[in-house]
C-alpha cells in the first residue's frame, strides 16, 4: 500500500504484489515515489506457527526510514546523498571507546527552545561541533552509541535504551526533528561525519538476537524468522520474549545487508553484538567477512553471551573483540 507524504492514511492505494520465478513478490509503481509512505499487508496459512494477518500493516523489514515503530516506511532516494567518506581507524589498541546514548550525551545541556521536541541527532551533532565536547576532554577517540536504529519507543518523547529493534535500515524517528520527512536519514548522517571530524571513530550498539514490538518478522513469516518450541511458543534465551533465527539464509542477508548499510551509506566504523551467542559464530563469521570487504579496518565486538551460553573463548580465532554487558 502506498500514499503520498502530503495525504492522510485513508488515501492509501493497495496494489497486487505478483510472484516472479524466483518467488519474489514484487509490484511496480511508476513516477518518482521518494518521500512517499508505505506499507505491505500479507496472508498465508493459520496454525500455531503462523501470525498471518491480513489487515495488519508491515513495515518493510528493509525501509530505510520510517515514521515511527509501526510505520509506514518511507521511500527514501539514496542517490541525493553524496558518498559518505571512510573514516581511518585507529589500531585498536589506541582506540580509547566511550559508549553512552544519545539523548544522556545532551541532557541537561542548555536548550535554546524548551518544548515537545526530544532530543536527538542534531543536538548530538551540535554538541559534538561545540568546543565544550566532554568526551574529547577525556581522551576518548571512538564514541559507541547505544542503538540508533529504529525501536519500539512508542511515543516521539519516550526515553528509550533501543535495545528493541523494530527495522534494521532506519535510524530511530524518535531522534529525529522531523520523521515524517525522514530527516533522521540525513540527521545521522551529519552526525557520524562531525564525530569523524573530531576525530572520532564511529561504533554502534546493534541487536540482532531478538526484535521489539510489533515484531513486523512474525508477520511476514514467524516459522522462518524466529526459533519456536513445537506449540508455536517463540524461544526466549534473550530473555526479551523471543529469539530470531538469525542463520536462516534470508535473516543472514537481512542483518548483513543492513549492516552494510550503516557502513556505505552512513560511514559507521564498527559495530558491538548485542548477546552474539544468539547471533551465532557461523553468521558472525558472514558478517566479518562481508564487512571487512569493504572496509578492512572495521571494528567488530561481540557480547559473547545470552541466557543459553557463552561462546567468547569460540571467537578466538575471530576478528571479534569481547565486550562483557
Amino acid at each position: 500500500g502506498v500514499f503520498g507524504a502530503d495525504e492522510t492514511e485513508s488515501a492509501i492505494r493497495w496494489i497486487l504484489m505478483e510472484r516472479a520465478e524466483d518467488f519474489v513478490w514484487e509490484a511496480r509503481i511508476p513516477g518518482n515515489l521518494s518521500g512517499s509512505f508505505y506499507w505491505y499487508r500479507l496472508d498465508g496459512p493459520d496454525g500455531p506457527c503462523s501470525l498471518f494477518d491480513p489487515d495488519f500493516k508491515v513495515l518493510d523489514p528493509y525501509a530505510k526510514a520510517t515514521v515511527s515503530r509501526t510505520g509506514p516506511g518511507i521511500v527514501v532516494d539514496e542517490g541525493a546523498f553524496e558518498q559518505a567518506r571512510q573514516f581511518p581507524v585507529p589500531a585498536w589498541q589506541d582506540l580509547v571507546v566511550m559508549e553512552g546514548h544519545t539523548r544522556d550525551f545532551v541532557a541537561g545541556l542548555p536548550r535554546e527552545e524548551e518544548g515537545d521536541s526530544p532530543l536527538g541527532f542534531s543536538e548530538l551533532e551540535a554538541y559534538v561541533r561545540d568546543d565544550s565536547f566532554y568526551p574529547s576532554s577525556l581522551g576518548v577517540n571512538a564514541i559507541e552509541l547505544q542503538p540508533i536504529q529504529e525501536n519500539d519507543s512508542q511515543s516521539y518523547g519516550e526515553y528509550h535504551w533501543g535495545y528493541m529493534t523494530a527495522n534494521y535500515f532506519s535510524p530511530a524517528s524518535s531522534y529525529a526533528s522531523d520523521p515524517r520527512k525522514g530527516s533522521q536519514v540525513g540527521e545521522f548522517r551529519s552526525l557520524v561525519e562531525q564525530l569523524h571530524a573530531r576525530g572520532m571513530t564511529v561504533i554502534l550498539d546493534v541487536v540482532y538476537n531478538h526484535v521489539g514490538e510489533p515484531a513486523h518478522l512474525m508477520f511476514i513469516d514467524m516459522l522462518y524468522y524466529f526459533h519456536l518450541e513445537a506449540d508455536g511458543t517463540p524461544v526466549n534465551w534473550s530473555g526479551c520474549g523471543n529469539d530470531l533465527r538469525c542463520d536462516a539464509p534470508m535473516a543472514t542477508r537481512l542483518i548483513v545487508e543492513s549492516l552494510k548499510h550503516f557502513v556505505q551509506f552512513y560511514g559507521v566504523d564498527g559495530f558491538r553484538f548485542d548477546l552474539a551467542d544468539l547471533v551465532g559464530k557461523p553468521v558472525l563469521q558472514e558478517i566479518e567477512r562481508e564487512l571487512k570487504a569493504i572496509k578492512p579496518d572495521i571494528v567488530l565486538i561481540a557480547e559473547p553471551w545470552s541466557f543459553r551460553g557463552h561462546i567468547g573463548r569460540d571467537l578466538k580465532d575471530t576478528g571479534y573483540a569481547s565486550w562483557n554487558d
